[in-house]
């Protein structure tokens, strides 16, 4: 690598780390990220504050390649007090299942894979040893499905917005007739993929109806999306089929009813908390009873499996307020749990307004808590990502009874299938040869999705078609 490209590297890395730490590093500076300039100068890297001619700390780094940047930031700021230990070090990928994963398909065994993450990232042994369980979970659960397809639904109405939440959503409009024009648009975008599925020569395998909340749809066109699906699609070799019914007031037996004949063998019901006061401070605008007779919904039509969801973290909550929302979720008996850190990301309406996030090691201790307690209920560990903006740059858990893993969940977090999006902030991930994912993203905006849908279903089709071309 050419001395310039080095350096700029480096300098342009250093920036970037210290904005991803900025809540540690400023706590231990006493200072802003903004306050701080990085300089290289005769290959020694240094720190000053605002337009002090004198750094206040400096390293060499010359013989030091810029991929290792992170690393060395981090066991620098370490070594001079400034940050504190962190639960995974100085990783900073999304998706570290898929990192062990390599070094397994390179030769090392499990223990050995674990080793060389603990040591080259500083992630503590706890944490790796918990990607180890995720790891071996998913090599059991994607036995078999290589080659196959994902598809996903993303419907982007939903009763209110949580103020944590940055997914693609909005209210559900008062006039129906936006929701029908929404609709005329969104089946316009599945038919096209529909037919793309038709032509390929790969099965599909999961199903997943996201948003939003789906079950927010008027029942005319919910029926009509499910006799979409279960008449123009071979769904025979679908083993994992999820409806995203996150808001439990927008359940109906009517609704489950059809989804259960179409062939969904998967239900989310995701209260967060099991405190009403949380509910009403996070901008939900159902009752925990809700929750509860949603759940008997579930129950009632007899699916294969119930996924629940809690977030770890939330305003206003102490570690016996989760563990009791945990405890209290584990009474209803659901064969998934997902344990969600919070993470403040664009387009949240607490990022807008700068709320005030929790202590990371309350937040720590509710998720070590709560990880403690389902492998205690022989809940294993079978998907595992990391978000930014979360306090003590934690993890989201997904948990299961063995046998009722999502195979949806594993196929889109760690990438190991191509899944085709449809509807407003979509993601199709097309996977080739040597692991590389081509992405390709739906713009979050209902009405810019709309307006130029012509254009990016071409996008799409581009992307799916793309030869492995030796790549």
């Amino acid at each position: 690598m050419e001395y310039k490209q080095w350096r700029e590297k480096w300098l342009v890395k250093s920036i970037h780390y210290l904005k991803m730490i900025r809540e540690d590093f400023e706590k231990g500076t006493g200072k802003k990220v903004e306050e701080c300039r990085v300089e290289l100068i005769d290959e020694e890297l240094l720190f000053f504050w605002n337009e002090s001619p004198h750094p206040w700390l400096k390293a060499s780094v010359a013989t030091i390649d810029p991929k290792d940047v992170f690393i060395t930031l981090y066991r620098l700021f370490r070594s001079k007090k400034l940050l504190p230990a962190l639960p995974w070090g100085s990783m900073q990928g999304v998706r570290p299942a898929k990192l062990l994963q390599s070094y397994l398909e390179q030769g090392d065994s499990m223990a050995e894979g674990i080793e060389r993450i603990v040591d080259r990232y500083d992630v503590e042994l706890d944490r790796a040893e918990l990607l180890g369980k995720v790891v071996s979970s998913q090599a059991r659960v994607l036995k078999g499905t290589e080659g196959t397809l994902g598809l996903y639904l993303g419907i982007p109405f939903c009763p209110s917005r949580c103020f944590y939440c940055s997914f693609s959503g909005e209210v559900v409009p008062k006039n129906e007739t936006e929701i029908i024009d929404f609709w005329q648009f969104f089946k316009q975008d599945l038919l096209a993929a529909i037919e793309w599925i038709n032509r390929s020569s790969q099965n599909l395998s999961t199903i997943y109806i996201g948003g939003g909340t789906p079950t927010t749809l008027p029942m005319s066109i919910f029926s009509e999306l499910c006799e979409m699906l279960s008449t123009r699609l071979d769904l025979s070799k679908v083993v994992d089929f999820t409806l995203e019914a996150g808001r439990p007031e927008t359940i109906t037996l009517e609704k489950l009813l059809i989804a259960k004949k179409m062939g969904v063998n998967r239900v989310s019901v995701n209260p967060q908390s099991m405190h009403q006061k949380t509910l009403d401070g996070v901008g939900r605008t159902h009752r925990v009873d809700d929750i509860y007779q949603a759940v008997k919904l579930v129950r009632k039509v007899q699916f294969q499996s119930l996924n629940m969801d809690l977030i770890a973290g939330l305003p206003g909550e102490s570690i016996e307020d989760f563990v009791y929302s945990l405890e209290k979720i584990l009474l209803l008996n659901p064969e998934n749990i997902t344990i969600h850190s919070l993470a403040l990301k664009k387009g949240s309406t607490w990022l807008e307004n700068q709320q005030v996030l929790p202590d990371p090691q309350v937040v720590r201790q509710m998720v070590e808590k709560g990880r403690r307690i389902l492998l205690e209920k022989e809940y294993l560990p079978y998907y595992l990502y990391r978000q930014k903006n979360s306090p003590g740059h934690l993890e989201n858990i997904g948990y299961s009874k063995s046998g009722h893993e999502s195979l949806y969940n594993i196929q889109i977090m760690d990438e190991t299938h191509s899944v085709i999006g449809i509807g407003p902030g979509a993601a199709t991930k097309k996977k080739v040869k040597r692991g590389k994912i081509y992405n390709y993203h739906f713009p979050k905006d209902r009405r810019s999705y709309q307006r130029d849908l012509e254009k990016y279903l071409g996008e799409r089709q581009e992307i799916l078609n793309q030869a492995d071309r030796g790549i």
